[in-house]
């Protein structure tokens, strides 16, 4: 077997329509209330987890443990009035689709049914459902619709009484929701605020991000954004069409035919550097204007992390007979990340008791991975002798 060593060379807003079989309540919430927000999901002429002639299913298939005692096979004290918190699989079972960055389920339960058998099954009471809403993202410029859907049909939180009728599928009932977005505050709105590089002109070497003014400034506002002069040789940024260097300059101008609501884009991109090591920092932004409520504003800034685009085998190890003539034992290759040129990658052994012209022909050996690729395979020409190596 040929112990090898890796060397590198290089060269060159969702919509959804409304279930008829689910409302929500309420249906608006401010941006300014949504963390913590808590939302009433109310399935129509069904109920959550069986009910009717339909099927039954055990409470304790989706009651968070403190909730349900194994032992008694019946709801716990902890349970009041009912209610039972969901675990992680009946939580899974409720989503959003269309929420901006940051919205999240954190809780769910089931409310109290009318009707509860003492085994904790569901009878023919109604038994509705409530999530609990975090969101750590920042203030929504735009109302914004969003989905909750959950799943019905078999095995799902939601049935019918004659048989799932009106739940035949796994994701048949959702529900819509509006965060609404308060009035607008002075202030500059960076998006996104994190991006992640990779080095050596992969196609993710570059990304964007784009700021823009929420209010009218009533002056004209320049904002420069600023890589870190120790960070200089990881990265360089551009505003618009304009050039790569250090530092970008935007423009926001005032008045009903400024450009103060338009966003304007900067463009951040890896540069090869001379060492091995992954780099983070921070693009900051300074902002400056004569006059008006802008003045005291500082943009936040974007934070980036540059990564090393790295080549690994495909496998650990590579078996390989030796043949009654030369022939070639062909190893796989994979980049971390697709480069926008070819990539051409160097092999050299290191080790092992095989022997260069005797038991293999000496290399090094290349290899060249194509432009928008991340695997390849080098070619190592094996010869023939009677010992194992």
């Amino acid at each position: 077997m040929l112990a090898l060593l890796l060397a590198v060379g290089w060269s060159s807003t969702a919509l959804a329509q409304n279930s008829a079989y689910l409302t929500l309540d309420p249906t608006e919430i401010a941006n300014s209330a949504l963390h913590g927000a808590t939302i009433k999901l109310v399935p129509k002429n069904a109920t959550f987890l069986g009910g009717g002639g339909g099927p039954a299913f055990e409470l304790e298939d989706f009651a968070h443990p403190d909730d349900w005692d194994s032992q008694e096979g019946h709801l716990t004290a902890a349970a009041q009035a009912g209610e039972v918190r969901l675990n992680a699989t009946g939580l899974a079972k409720i989503t959003l689709e269309g929420a901006p960055s940051g919205l999240t389920i954190t809780s769910a339960k089931l409310l109290a049914s009318e009707k509860l058998h003492s085994h904790g099954r569901a009878t023919q009471g109604h038994r509705s459902a409530q999530i609990t809403l975090a969101y750590t993202g920042s203030d929504l410029r735009t109302d914004d619709t969003v989905t909750v859907t959950v799943q019905g049909g078999a095995y799902g939180l939601l049935s019918h009484g004659n048989q799932n009728a009106d739940y035949p599928s796994a994701s048949c009932c959702s529900a819509d929701f509006t965060i609404k977005a308060g009035p607008p505050v002075d202030g500059v709105f960076v998006s996104p605020t994190s991006l992640a590089l990779t080095e050596h002109g992969a196609a993710s070497s570059q990304d964007t991000y784009s700021v823009v003014l929420n209010t009218d400034p009533g002056a004209t506002v320049t904002i420069t954004a600023t890589v870190p002069a120790a960070n200089t040789t990881d990265a360089e940024i551009k505003a618009g069409s304009g050039s790569f260097g250090g530092s970008a300059t935007l423009t926001f101008t005032s008045g009903s035919g400024g450009n103060w609501n338009q966003a304007q884009t900067v463009t951040v991109r890896a540069k090869k550097d001379t060492d091995n090591n992954d780099e983070s920092f921070n693009i900051t932004h300074s902002l400056s204007v004569a006059s008006g409520p802008y003045r005291s504003i500082t943009p936040a800034p974007v934070a980036v992390s540059v990564s090393e685009l790295t080549v690994s085998f495909s496998a650990a190890t590579y078996n390989r007979k030796e043949p009654s003539a030369t022939s070639n034992a062909t190893l796989g290759l994979t980049l971390s990340g697709a480069r926008n040129t070819a990539t051409v990658v160097t092999v050299e052994r290191t080790g092992g008791s095989a022997t260069p012209g005797a038991d293999f022909t000496a290399g090094p050996w290349t290899a060249t991975i194509a432009a928008n690729a991340s695997t390849g395979t080098v070619n190592i020409p094996v010869l023939h002798d009677t010992a194992d190596e």
